[in-house]
C-alpha cells in the first residue's frame, strides 16, 4: 500500500464531489416537500460521508506536506492551502451537527413542529451550505495551483532507489509484461 502522503490526490477529490452536492439536494428536498425526509437523509449522508473524508484528506495532505522541499513561494502557498483545508474542513463538520439538529428539531422539540421555522432554518442551512462550498472551491484551488503552477510533485524528496530485483549491475531487471515495462521505463528515469 502507498504511503499517505502518495494518496492524498485520490483522496482529497472524494470529499470534493460528496460536499459539492450536499447543497442541491438539501434544495431538492425543500422544493419536492413529499420525499423531503428521504432527500435530506441522502443528504446528510453525503455530508457526513465527505466531511469524514475531508478529515483524511487533511490528515494525508500534513503527511504530504512533509515529503515536500519548499521554496519561498512554495511555503507560503503550502500554509495557505492547510490552513484553508482545516477551517473548510472544521465548517463542514459544524455544518453536519447544525444539518442534523435541523433535521432533529421537530421530534427533540415539540414546539419546534413549526413548518415555517424549520423551513427557514434549512434555508439558512443552505445559504451557510453554498459558502461551504465556496471556501471548498477555494481550497481546492490553491491544491491545483500547487501542482500545476508550482510543481509541487518535482519538489517531492527522491526516495531511496528498490534495487531488489535488480541485475547485479544495479540496473533494473527489463520485463516483458507490458505493465512491467512501463515500470520500468519510469523506474529508471
Amino acid at each position: 500500500m502507498p504511503p499517505l502522503s502518495q494518496v492524498h490526490p485520490l483522496i482529497v477529490h472524494f470529499p470534493i464531489a460528496l460536499l459539492m452536492v450536499v447543497p442541491l439536494l438539501v434544495l431538492l428536498g425543500l422544493i419536492w416537500r413529499e420525499h423531503r425526509a428521504g432527500i435530506h437523509i441522502a443528504a446528510l449522508a453525503l455530508l457526513m460521508l465527505g466531511t469524514s473524508m475531508a478529515v483524511l484528506g487533511v490528515i494525508s495532505g500534513l503527511s504530504a506536506a512533509g515529503s515536500v522541499l519548499p521554496t519561498p513561494e512554495l511555503r507560503a502557498a503550502l500554509e495557505g492551502h492547510e490552513r484553508l483545508a482545516k477551517r473548510t474542513t472544521f465548517f463542514y463538520a459544524d455544518l453536519t451537527l447544525a444539518f442534523i439538529l435541523i433535521q432533529l428539531a421537530p421530534a427533540l422539540w415539540k414546539s419546534w413542529d413549526n413548518r415555517r421555522r424549520i423551513l427557514l432554518l434549512n434555508l439558512v442551512w443552505l445559504l451557510v451550505g453554498l459558502g461551504a462550498n465556496v471556501l471548498l472551491i477555494r481550497t481546492g484551488h490553491l491544491g491545483g495551483r500547487m501542482v500545476h503552477e508550482l510543481a509541487v510533485h518535482s519538489h517531492a524528496q527522491p526516495e531511496a532507489p528498490d534495487l531488489r530485483g535488480a541485475e547485479p549491475s544495479g540496473q533494473p531487471r527489463r520485463s516483458s509484461h507490458r505493465l512491467g515495462r512501463v515500470h520500468d521505463q519510469q523506474a529508471t528515469r
